[in-house]
């Protein structure tokens, strides 16, 4: 598994290098999260998983395909403290740190004047796996933003919804997901 990401982001960095056109931007972000573990069905003497503080971060690069298309791709890594407690005693808790990198393949469409909306596939992988149901896997992500400019500089506000292990590589019985809604902000150069 580490030699797959590893060749991602070198194919990632490399993308850097394709020619270029006046129609690129390259930017970072950051951005507090809403996060939680969720699955489709209750168990009923299962553990419970509440999410105490969760961003993400991470860098982006966007080059245009038509009028009001581009092809938005990136790395981003989202941390959160997982508070773990058992439904038998509530003094047993237990605190973790889930860490999940993400590579980004999305669409991001201009829909108005500075307005746009992007979002599609993510390739997830879960830096270690010890409390709960790996993330690892294809997730999907949506988002409406809105983008200011000046000259060559961007400035993005971008609220999100991810959802993660859609398809996760290790599936397991009653599968949880990460569940993330936030407002990414971002920064960026055109070139």
């Amino acid at each position: 598994m580490k030699s797959r990401l590893k060749l991602t982001i070198v194919l990632f960095c490399l993308s850097f290098l394709c020619s270029a056109q006046n129609s690129n931007e390259i930017g970072i972000y950051l951005g507090p999260v809403g996060s939680d573990l969720i699955r489709m069905t209750t168990l009923d003497g299962g553990a419970s998983y509440h999410n105490d503080v969760s961003y993400e971060f991470g860098a982006r690069y966007l080059r245009d395909i038509g009028d009001k298309l581009s092809i938005e791709t990136g790395i981003s890594i989202f941390q959160a403290t997982v508070e773990v407690s058992s439904i038998f005693s509530s003094s047993n808790r237990t605190e973790y740190d889930l860490t999940l990198v993400s590579i980004l393949i999305w669409l991001n469409y201009q829909i108005a004047n500075k307005f746009y909306v992007n979002g599609g596939p993510t390739l997830d992988f879960q830096t270690k796996d010890y409390f709960s149901d790996s993330q690892s896997g294809i997730g999907f992500s949506i988002g409406l933003g809105r983008r200011f400019t000046l000259g060559r500089l961007v400035l993005n506000f971008n609220p999100m919804i991810d959802y993660h292990a859609v398809l996760p590589f290790e599936k397991e019985n009653n599968q949880q997901r990460l569940l993330e809604i936030g407002v990414l902000i971002g920064m960026g150069y055109q070139f």
